[in-house]
């Protein structure tokens, strides 16, 4: 490998590196915005749904249930009713409380961006879930990694071309000497 190309490689990993750094900057601050906005959506979703069926507590379960379904719900936030209380009694998490449970694996993404699904129950039994709709939220993900992908091509080609400029550039002086040494070499001294 030629001095020309480990400067080349040298330069081109070292902008390469600053643009990945940038663009994975970029991506993990849009990931945030993203859900800090849905997080609040589903909160405000939560607080509107147990402020309906608390304060209307004394009305049947049904009914209840009629005026959640006709609350405005959010793009990006998913209510579910269920009437029927399951034998097991309530999820974990009690009134109007985010659902806790044990990680989905070592990478909890929703829950390490603070999404979580909230649980309200229902007085006359029954239970109302609100949740982010985690295939948006998937599909968010996705759009985030293959722009990261695609903003990594790009910087490694640009990173690449931006080195191979700085080298030549870099080169040109220690090139004319070499010139000029190689013609004195076979014998040329003229001025």
């Amino acid at each position: 490998m030629t001095f020309r190309t480990r400067l080349t490689l040298s330069y081109a990993i070292a902008s390469a590196t600053s643009l990945t750094v940038l663009a994975l900057a970029v991506c993990v601050a849009a990931a945030f915005v993203l859900a800090r906005s849905l997080a609040s959506s589903v909160n405000h979703t939560a607080h509107d749904v147990d402020r309906v069926i608390h304060g209307a507590a004394t009305a049947p379960a049904a009914t209840l249930a009629a005026e959640v379904e006709s609350m405005h719900v959010p793009d990006g936030v998913v209510v579910r009713i269920n009437l029927h209380r399951s034998p097991m009694g309530p999820p974990p998490g009690g009134r109007g409380l985010p659902l806790r449970g044990a990680p989905r694996g070592l990478l909890d993404l929703p829950g390490a961006l603070g999404l979580h699904p909230f649980h309200v129950a229902l007085p006359g039994g029954g239970d109302v879930f609100v949740a982010p709709d985690f295939a948006r939220v998937d599909a968010a993900v996705r759009w985030l990694a293959l722009s990261f992908l695609t903003l990594e091509l790009l910087a490694a080609a640009a990173s690449w071309f931006v080195g191979r400029r700085i080298a030549r550039r870099a080169m040109g002086p220690i090139e004319a000497i070499r010139a000029e040494l190689e013609r004195f070499a076979g014998g040329d001294f003229t001025p």
